[in-house]
């Protein structure tokens, strides 16, 4: 196994808000057989639900209940597991990934939880509802999506209204570890026969498995090109400078992300001329042969602390390195 995965699953319309009923009776069948194949893979696969396949509260609280587990012990990946049940029938399988930034909420939050930002969840959400939809046969979603199998938020009955998914507006605040989905797997009307088709949820639980592997797989890959120089510290070693340094974008794009690395959640997209103030750099992910990320701030505690990588600025490797050794004499 590539690497080993904390996943959280959650029962659709499980809860004292309730749902269709048709898609209450079959989500947990679809998501017990999503955790067993997961943990058979050699992943730690938790349920929100209790036994009883029940959460005693509303939405609202299943939402507080996996920001409170993550916080006990992070997770990286929730899967809210669902079937659709529009009123069009509208056909195949699709995920939902996180884009609120504008809509209401209940749980304001700093940064940006936008399509854009969310990479990471695109990745998931494109390898898992691929491998559903070959390993169970409903066809991906193609309409009222933004890509094949792929919905934004914004898209959705509730967001097209202006307001968040309740799930994504409270677990926004996890979001620097934590990929969020709401997993369809399949129309509960227009899908029965296939849903209702003998092993339809083991093999849709295989598809699940084999998509999160696809991802671990992918985001596995190294070029040569990106070996770390010579004389670089290890991985994770930070320096702050003794002065806030005034640092200028100088690529088209340049992402300010939670972590110094590239699979981490966006916070800000800074575009060229953009300048920002970097209270010191840190040894993250080679990008492009360059390991060193600055991390924004002017040494207040109110920073944000978030990374910026060095390469698509006015400053490079041996300027940096030469400002640090200077600064240490």
């Amino acid at each position: 196994m590539t690497k080993q995965l904390r996943v959280l699953i959650a029962q659709g319309h499980r809860n004292t808000t309730g749902g269709n009923p048709a898609e209450i009776a079959i989500t947990p069948i679809a998501a017990r057989a999503i955790q067993k194949a997961l943990r058979a893979a050699g992943h730690i696969a938790d349920m929100v639900q209790n036994d009883n396949d029940w959460f005693e509260g509303s939405l609202d609280a299943v939402g507080r209940e996996v920001v409170r587990r993550h916080n006990l012990a992070p997770y990286d990946l929730l899967l809210d597991v669902h079937f659709e049940g529009d009123a069009n029938n509208t056909r195949g399988v699709f995920a939902i990934v996180p884009d609120g930034d504008g809509l209401r909420t209940v749980s304001p939050y700093l940064g940006s939880d936008a399509w854009r930002t969310n990479t990471l969840d695109q990745s998931y959400a494109l390898a898992i509802t691929r491998e559903v939809s070959a390993a169970t046969g409903p066809s991906l979603r193609k309409s009222g999506v933004k890509l094949p199998g792929v919905m934004s938020e914004r898209q959705t009955g509730v967001g097209s209204k202006g307001y968040r998914l309740a799930m994504f507006g409270y677990t926004a605040v996890a979001r620097d570890r934590l990929v969020r989905l709401v997993l369809e797997l399949g129309n509960i009307t227009g899908d029965a026969d296939i849903i209702k088709s003998p092993g339809f949820f083991e093999r849709a639980a295989q598809g699940v498995v084999h998509g999160v592997q696809r991802v671990l797989v992918e985001s596995n890959v190294v070029s040569i090109s990106s070996a770390k120089p010579v004389g670089i510290p290890a991985f994770g070693t930070m320096m702050q400078l003794r002065q806030p340094l005034l640092v200028t974008v100088t690529v088209d794009e340049l992402n300010a992300r939670k972590w110094a690395e590239t699979n981490q959640p966006i916070m800000r997209m800074l575009n060229a001329g953009n300048s920002f103030y970097a209270r010191g750099w840190i040894v993250g992910e080679t990008v492009e042969g360059n390991p060193l990320w600055w991390v924004m701030g002017r040494g207040l505690p109110t920073d944000l602390l978030w990374r910026v990588w060095s390469g698509g600025t006015d400053f490079g490797v041996d300027d940096i390195l030469a400002m640090s050794r200077k600064e240490a004499a």
